[in-house]
């Protein structure tokens, strides 16, 4: 069970700033544009921006992205243009609506994808039977990586640096195509915790990263490796236990440093 501390050892930094826009009465006068949607418009958008996902090598090369109308009469299809299609391994389907259909799917492979590599698919709405020039959500963004990854073993992450507690029953995995990285899912605020180890040096690096928890007043918390200032992060093996150098932080200053562990089972 992980509490969160009462920071004890905080140094934070709050800052006020303050913007001020002036205007005068002599501004340039606009003219607002012309309506350049079809009559009747489909008025068509995505009611979700990004989809980032790793998946297994052995997992299908596909993905259903959903796609949403607000005028739903008749049978449509429409189009979807492709912004960005990394190596060119996607291939984009069409967003086909029955007549009083709301919601329906733009099918999206990509066989052709290599395993550990990053893949950006970047596609749009457009065509004035569809959308307007003010529409929003007409952009989808999608990032995938097929990963494998190996599960070492179980084990309990012991928290003192900004959490207070044990999380027990945590699984400890490599990377099958980059065997010096490893992560530990579920961690912190259900986030997943990465550090790379080198086995032949027992170098540990933990790696910076967002621990899942928005403070309500200083905003995103993140953890970094602390080795140059309280020792190197490492491995014992007669303990079977990760030794981790932690500096908890946000943009406004540390909450607090230390060493902590996870311990396998």
């Amino acid at each position: 069970m992980k509490n969160i501390f009462k920071y004890s050892r905080i140094a934070l930094m709050a800052t006020a700033v303050l913007a001020f826009a002036a205007c005068s009465d002599d501004d340039e006068k606009y003219t607002p544009a012309e309506w350049d949607a079809a009559d009747n418009f489909a008025d068509v958008y995505f009611p979700t921006a990004e989809i980032t996902e790793e998946l297994e090598p052995e997992a299908p090369t596909e993905i259903n992205i959903p796609i949403k109308r607000r005028n739903t009469s008749g049978d449509i299809s429409v189009p979807i243009k492709v912004l960005n299609n990394d190596d060119n391994v996607f291939v984009v389907g069409t967003a086909n609506f029955k007549a009083g259909e709301e919601e329906t799917t733009v099918k999206v492979t990509f066989p052709s994808a290599s395993t550990g590599t990053p893949y950006n698919l970047q596609v749009a709405i457009e065509g004035p039977e569809y959308v307007s020039s003010w529409s929003q959500n007409i952009m989808f963004s999608y990032n995938v990586t097929r990963i494998k990854w190996n599960v070492i073993g179980t084990g309990t992450y012991t928290y003192t640096a900004f959490f207070n507690g044990d999380d027990p029953g945590l699984t400890l995995y490599q990377r099958d195509d980059q065997p010096t990285l490893y992560k530990i899912p579920n961690w912190g605020y259900g986030v997943e915790f990465f550090f790379n180890w080198n086995t032949k040096t027992n170098a540990i690096t933990v790696q910076t990263q967002f621990i899942g928890y928005n403070h309500p007043s200083y905003g995103p918390v993140y953890v970094e490796d602390d080795g140059p200032y309280i020792g190197p992060s490492y491995y014992d093996p007669e303990t079977r236990t990760f030794y981790f150098s932690t500096y908890y932080y946000c943009s406004a200053g540390g909450f607090g440093e230390d060493v902590e562990k996870f311990t396998l089972d």
